[in-house]
């Protein structure tokens, strides 16, 4: 059952909660950088800091995107640590090679429908930005004109609507985004893998801005600790996140805390 957000919201407090052997699951748009798209580079500290921690005894770290997997692997070429793109879809541990959750050879044809129809109707002169995501694909659009952006991409969703039924595809309308994608590949589903296969003994902590990071904190084991950012203390809505953080610098900072920690 969700519950409210925990007032254990800045860092110096939350850190007193994390052993010391930790896996680190890590939302990075709106977690560890802002949304914004020309502000979502990491800079120097966080480089600094991704590449410590797994290196710490009993520590492990994953980043989780909706970039694409190959998008991921470019920001981050020398990553020590997993990398999960597409929402899930595509999984790359650390010392191994990537693969897709899902069969890739099922979807990329109806994929590869959708998208030539969404670049005819979503040209990116009008403000739409679309990514391949290899079995799924994603349109994001700035907030002008947003009701008719939206009336606008829930015309294609009806269009396509027994299609996606067919192939088991999952399609959400975010704040300014739209994604498709198979049904069963998650960033909850991701989770789970990464958890199963190399946990180990570590306490899983999962860290996430935004409603598709809700599934991940239910399914966390007893031990798991979820953190929620910029979950306003003011809303009546609740989250499955023990703790929360008000934005990326505040992640930032715990991340800090925990790699100078004795």
């Amino acid at each position: 059952m969700a519950r409210k957000i925990s007032l254990q919201n800045i860092p110096q407090n939350i850190i007193r909660f994390i052993p010391q052997s930790s896996y680190f699951m890590l939302d990075y748009e709106g977690t560890l950088v802002p949304e914004i798209f020309d502000q979502n580079k990491p800079g120097a500290k966080l480089l600094r800091l991704l590449d410590e921690i797994p290196k710490l005894p009993g520590c492990r770290l994953a980043i989780f995107s909706k970039m694409k997997l190959g998008t991921l692997m470019n920001l981050f070429p020398y990553a020590s640590f997993d990398l999960v793109g597409g929402y899930g879809l595509q999984i790359k541990p650390i010392m191994q090679p990537p693969f897709f959750a899902v069969d890739f050879r099922r979807y990329r044809p109806i994929v590869g429908e959708m998208l030539s129809s969404v670049r005819d109707i979503f040209p990116n002169r009008e403000g739409y930005t679309i990514e391949d995501l290899g079995v799924g694909l994603s349109i994001q659009f700035d907030k002008s004109n947003l009701s008719k952006r939206k009336k606008k991409i829930q015309g294609f969703k009806d269009k396509w609507k027994g299609r996606m039924e067919t192939y088991s595809l999952f399609s959400h309308i975010y704040e300014n985004a739209f994604e498709i994608r198979p049904k069963f590949a998650t960033k909850m589903t991701a989770c789970r893998f990464l958890m199963n296969r190399f946990s180990g003994k570590m306490t899983p902590v999962y860290i996430g801005n935004d409603e598709t990071d809700e599934n991940v904190f239910s399914v966390l084991p007893i031990n798991g600790i979820g953190i929620r950012v910029g979950f306003s203390r003011t809303k009546s809505s609740k989250s499955e996140a023990k703790y929360r953080l008000e934005n990326p610098e505040s992640v930032v900072k715990l991340l800090d805390l925990f790699s100078k920690r004795k």
